[in-house]
C-alpha cells in the first residue's frame, strides 16, 4: 500500500512539474508557479532520496504574482541536490523577494562547499562536464540574454559548512493583452470571466459579444488581441464568425471554447487558423 502511495506521488509531481515548466509554450511563469514547480521537482528527487532532502521557502507576498523567466529555480535546486548535498540528505532554503524593481532569489543548502576556483570555472563556464556547472552557467546565459544583466548570480560558500547562490533579475513589466469574449449565454461569459484570474496573468477583458456580429462591431473601434468564442451560436456561427475575424484581422489569437465533440468543428477549426480548440 505505502509502495502505491509513493508511485503516485511520483506520478503527481512529474504531472505538475511538466505542466509548469512546460508553460503551454510560454517563456515567463508567475514566482508562485514556479516555487510550485520546485515543489514537484523536490517531491520527485526524495523518492529517490527517501525523503532525506528538507527545504524551506520565504516567498515575499508582493513577488508571488510577478512573472519571471521559467526554470530559474531549477538549476539552483539541483546544484544545491547534487553538488552541495553530494546526493546525501540534508537541507536547501529559498528566499525570493523584491528590491526596488529587481526580484531577488537566494538558494542555500548545507552541504559539502566548493572552492573559490570552482565558483569561478562555474561563473566563466569552464566546468561544462558536470551537472551543476553546465546547468548553472546556462542559467548565467538566459538570464543575460533576457534580461541584459552581465553579472546575474553571486555565489558564496565556504568547503564544509555549505553554498549560497543569489539570483539578481530585473521586474517584468507585462504588456497586458486585450481579451473579448464572445457567447449568446451570458452565464457561460460569467463563468469564463471569473474562472480564471485573468489581470494577474496578463489578460484584460475589455468587452462582451452576445453574437459573432456584435463581435465583429465591436472589434471595429476597438483593440482587441484574443477573442474567446463559442461555436453554436444563432445567426452567425463561431466558426462563420472566426473565419471573418481573421480575414480582417489575421493577427488577433481565436480560442473557441464549446461542449461540442464533433472532428469536423476541430477540422475547420484548424483549417481556420484558430489557435486553440477546447
Amino acid at each position: 500500500m505505502e509502495e502505491n502511495e509513493k508511485c503516485f506521488q511520483m506520478i503527481q509531481a512529474l504531472g505538475n512539474f511538466y505542466k509548469n515548466s512546460l508553460n503551454s509554450g510560454l517563456d515567463y511563469i508567475s514566482v508562485e508557479d514556479e516555487i510550485g514547480c520546485i515543489e514537484s521537482y523536490i517531491t520527485i528527487l526524495n523518492t529517490r532520496y527517501e525523503n532525506q532532502i528538507a527545504i524551506s521557502y520565504d516567498i515575499e507576498d508582493a513577488v508571488k504574482h510577478e512573472k519571471v523567466l521559467k526554470l530559474l529555480l531549477q538549476p539552483l535546486v539541483e546544484n544545491a541536490v547534487h553538488h552541495g548535498l553530494n546526493g546525501e540528505g540534508g537541507n536547501i532554503e529559498i528566499k525570493v523577494f523584491e528590491q526596488e524593481d529587481e526580484i531577488i532569489f537566494i538558494v542555500s543548502d548545507d552541504g559539502v562547499g566548493m572552492s573559490d576556483e570552482k565558483i569561478e570555472d562555474i561563473l566563466a563556464g569552464r566546468t561544462v562536464t558536470g551537472k551543476s556547472g553546465f546547468g548553472l552557467y546556462s542559467l548565467i546565459q538566459r538570464i543575460r540574454l533576457t534580461y541584459g544583466i552581465e553579472n546575474p548570480v553571486i555565489i558564496q560558500s565556504e568547503v564544509g559548512v555549505g553554498t549560497e547562490i543569489i539570483v539578481t533579475i530585473k521586474k517584468i513589466k507585462m504588456e497586458m493583452l486585450n481579451v473579448l469574449l464572445v457567447d449568446d449565454e451570458k452565464l457561460e461569459r460569467v463563468l469564463i470571466r471569473k474562472g480564471y484570474n485573468w489581470e494577474e496573468n496578463g489578460f484584460n477583458i475589455v468587452g462582451e459579444a452576445a453574437s459573432g456580429e456584435d463581435a465583429l462591431e465591436y472589434i471595429n473601434y476597438h483593440n482587441v488581441d484574443i477573442v474567446i468564442t463559442d461555436i453554436n451560436m444563432p445567426g452567425m456561427d463561431g466558426l462563420q464568425f472566426t473565419e471573418k475575424l481573421l480575414q480582417k484581422n489575421p493577427k488577433c489569437r481565436v480560442v473557441i471554447v464549446t461542449g461540442f465533440r464533433e472532428f469536423e468543428y476541430a477540422r475547420k477549426a484548424i483549417k481556420l487558423g484558430v489557435d486553440e480548440f477546447l
